[in-house]
């Protein structure tokens, strides 16, 4: 589950919109911030409802009747000498509402792009982090409305022509690079009610939400001219909505997890400025061909460590034991190296993590990702 906080948008738009309105009127960061501000202008941004009829490959693609929406990969992967790695590929897109005015310049953009690659590097106990940004004007960045193509500059992922379900991806940031394929035998799992991810009931915030939980991967990573070939497992997650958190919710932990027998965990935890957690948390757990509904009662998560980052001074949780009693499931979840925090316009920690624990008492390892926001 992931949402672009409001500053983050501010900041693209204050460095990325200059060009967007006609050349009568260059756009000032005043302006900038007004855009968001002015509920009005949003007005032309549909809103996510229930019962929505998904159509795939047609929603792999992009979804520019709202405003925002995102592509999210994460893996972990290993060589046959069993060194590990662990990246993130993320790519945002935001509208910017048009107020139906006329833009002329040819530097026009109506959607502005912010894209993530990481690279977790266990054995050297290091965390690459790269952050674009771009418009849609003249090819610099964007994505399609027919299947899973998108990109920014040299980042992209795209569908092969003949199967849906399998992708290219790549990218390359001084001195470092990924090429995989990525290959499902499973369709697109829905998340939330059927698709319908609502992340706060008192003011009607909700996404369409669904995700490719193993996604098979092979492929190469490349550090200083060095390559490695690995394989492993990626989760695909995609999000689009018109709406962020809710005014109360300070921040997020998201758990994407592969655990022995195939079985699959997604869950995401809304804190609350009150520290409590909000009871529009939710998540499924995958077993086979079984899809189990998880909720705030059903999933508990207790903090058992944490990492205080020495570049930013913010203190993360950095361990974690989780229980799903109804499943028989007891986890303990640990980072593969602790520092895999992103320091670019927006702080937060997301690593590959690595698991331990049983499952009606039968022992269980696995590996995943988590995702920290909104922690000072």
């Amino acid at each position: 589950m992931k949402i672009i906080s409001t500053l983050t948008i501010l900041l693209l738009i204050m460095i990325l919109v200059v060009g967007c309105k006609s050349k009568a009127e260059p756009l000032t960061i005043p302006n900038a911030i007004s855009l968001l501000q002015n509920s009005s202008s949003s007005d032309q941004f549909y809103s996510v409802t229930p019962n929505k009829q998904f159509d795939f490959p047609r929603d792999h693609g992009n979804h520019v009747n709202y405003s925002t929406e995102w592509w999210y990969f994460t893996g972990n992967l290993k060589t046959e000498e069993n060194r590990h790695f662990g990246y993130q590929l993320t790519f945002f897109r935001r509208g910017l509402p048009n107020n139906n005015e006329k833009r002329e310049s040819k530097w026009a953009t109506e959607n502005i792009y912010m894209g993530h690659f990481t690279l977790t590097d266990t054995t050297n106990n290091t965390f690459h982090q790269f952050e674009k940004f771009n418009r849609n004007s003249f090819n610099m960045a964007g994505s399609s409305d027919k299947h899973l193509d998108v990109w920014i500059d040299k980042w992209f992922v795209t569908t092969d022509s003949n199967n849906p379900l399998m992708l290219n991806v790549s990218a390359k940031e001084s001195g470092i690079s990924i090429n995989f394929q990525l290959e499902s035998d499973r369709d697109p799992v829905l998340q939330g009610d059927n698709g319908y991810s609502v992340k706060s009931r008192k003011e009607n915030s909700a996404s369409y939400y669904y995700s490719l939980p193993r996604m098979d991967t092979t492929g190469i990573i490349s550090i200083s001219d060095k390559n490695y070939k690995v394989k492993g497992t990626t989760w695909l997650d995609r999000e689009w909505t018109s709406k962020g958190l809710a005014r109360n919710q300070e921040g997020w932990d998201w758990f994407g997890l592969h655990i022995d027998k195939k079985i699959d965990i997604m869950f995401y935890q809304l804190r609350l400025e009150s520290g409590d957690i909000d009871s529009s948390s939710s998540g499924i757990m995958i077993n086979d061909d079984n899809h189990i509904q998880l909720n705030n009662n059903s999933v508990q998560i207790t903090v058992t460590e944490h990492w205080k980052s020495s570049q930013t001074d913010i203190k993360y949780p950095s361990k974690w034991n989780i229980s799903i009693p109804s499943e028989g499931l007891e986890l303990t979840i640990k980072p593969y190296i602790s520092n895999q925090e992103l320091t670019g316009i927006f702080k937060y920690w997301e690593g590959a993590v690595k698991i331990k624990g049983t499952i009606n008492e039968t022992p269980i390892t696995g590996s995943g990702y988590v995702e920290l926001t909104g922690y000072q």
